[in-house]
């Protein structure tokens, strides 16, 4: 729980990966009807760079006689992100796509090579980079890999709006309960993953948290335990489908706090999966971030036991209402030469009334005594060069952990941030993907306890 997402209102982690982007402006096309229904579809195939490639699905519509487009990049955890701008002129095709910092455009011609499989072949260009990506696509006529349906359930709050996303074929099915991470998360934040997850056999349900979108209740001033019984008030509702054979969790930073505190709340639990989840409370989660930060500008070990204390000061503040101690550290850190980067400077200001009252709450959870007392398999997805949590301090948690004789799995992966993008130098990372096997190691951890069940 990172303080200056608390204090300036951004919220942690939501991640998978799904973007909020603005609907399509407009259409402009020239051509017969016979010629436009050619485009047409739903397109797969891949782009592709000197050193990078991505999977792409392109979707052709023209509901009301209005030609749209949107791309899906299934390695990147981006679902229907909408054109702007389409225009079709003879036989080319040119989309724009709007991103934070550049123009996406896609030149593309319908090519037919005397086959009965025409494709689209052309460019990808990103206004930011010299390099054009190419890109070739294949119409794509077989049906999704899964089924989604609506469904709502009575949580402690209120009603909780769900969706449930099971893979196509015939059942039971091991299920995954998403829960959030911090902030107000609809079902939409991890519906990439839940489809990412299908395509490897595994069904999900995923819901809006409470307060947010179609479920009831108020987020801000929940603890980790409120928000557990939501998660296991839908754990209920999607074990008791004929469809699911078994459920465990699944959360994301904040949601590796919730993930364990659920499993121990609900007994009918088979396993848990923390993407990015600390193995230390929130209080101490928050120095990381400033620690980063400062260890970029060249901070050294005195430096970061400064952070430390400064945070810690900060934190007794918010317990006891005495800042004097606070006050006087933070005099020393703006000596520093890293203290502007490291982003302490918001610490300056009087905390938020509205985010201290949903920090507050669970800031000094401690999430040890659960994982103690978890009885069912963790497996725990971290990266060492998380710009939000310690992944290194963590890991040797619970490592210590698993010595004891706790079923703890662990997988690093190195040169990935803390939502599981590749890192790269600024204008080098044209698609920061996920790991190749994150999912995928994901849904063999879930089938090797079917397996284990099964012997």
């Amino acid at each position: 729980m990172i303080i200056r997402v608390i204090i300036l209102t951004i919220a942690l982690c939501s991640l998978n990966g799904n973007r909020s982007i603005p609907a399509p402006l407009k259409t402009l096309h020239t051509g017969t009807s016979e010629s436009i229904n050619l485009f047409i579809g739903r397109w797969v195939g891949s782009a592709t760079t000197s050193r990078e490639q991505t999977r792409v699905t392109l979707e052709l519509q023209q509901p009301n006689n209005v030609l749209n487009a949107s791309i899906s990049l299934m390695d990147m955890g981006v679902m229907g992100w909408p054109a702007k701008d389409v225009q079709l002129n003879g036989g080319e095709l040119t989309l724009r796509f709007p991103a934070d910092n550049s123009e996406q455009i896609l030149l593309l011609k319908l090519v037919d090579n005397g086959t009965d499989e025409p494709y689209l072949e052309g460019s990808w260009q990103d206004t930011r980079l010299e390099e054009l990506a190419m890109i070739r696509l294949y119409k794509d006529d077989d049906e999704r890999s899964f089924n989604s349906s609506q469904v709502s359930m009575e949580g402690p709050e209120g009603i909780l709006s769900a969706e449930v996303i099971l893979p196509r074929g015939k059942g039971p099915f091991p299920g995954v309960v998403f829960l959030h991470g911090s902030g107000p998360q609809p079902k939409d934040a991890n519906r990439f993953s839940a489809f990412a997850l299908a395509e490897e056999g595994v069904a999900s349900i995923i819901f809006d948290k409470r307060g947010v979108a179609g479920s009831k209740g108020d987020w801000q001033g929940a603890d980790f335990e409120d928000l557990a019984k939501d998660g296991i008030a839908v754990a209920q509702h999607f074990l008791g489908m004929e469809e699911i054979e078994f459920a465990g969790f699944f959360g994301h930073s904040q949601g590796g706090w919730i993930g364990p505190l659920a499993a121990i709340l609900w007994d009918e639990t088979a396993f848990v999966i923390s993407s990015a989840g600390p193995a230390v409370s929130p209080a101490r989660e928050a120095q990381w971030s400033f620690i980063y930060n400062a260890k970029k500008a060249g901070a050294g070990d005195e430096d970061i036991r400064l952070i430390r204390l400064l945070v810690d000061h900060w934190h007794q503040g918010l317990r006891t209402g005495e800042w004097k101690s606070y006050k006087s550290t933070l005099e020393l850190a703006k000596t520093e030469p890293w203290y502007d980067t490291s982003g302490l400077k918001y610490l300056q200001y009087p905390p938020d009334p509205e985010h201290l009252k949903y920090y507050l709450p669970f800031m000094d959870h401690d999430p040890i005594p659960i994982i103690m007392e978890l009885n069912v398999p963790l497996f725990v997805l971290l990266t060492p060069d998380d710009e939000s949590i310690d992944a290194l301090e963590t890991e040797e948690i619970l490592t210590e952990l698993k010595a004891s004789g706790k079923d703890i799995r662990i997988k690093m992966y190195p040169g990935f941030n803390h939502g599981f993008r590749r890192l790269g130098r600024e204008n080098q990372i044209r698609w920061p993907g996920f790991p190749e096997d994150y999912f995928k190691s994901q849904a063999e951890f879930i089938k090797d306890i079917i397996h284990d069940n099964e012997r």
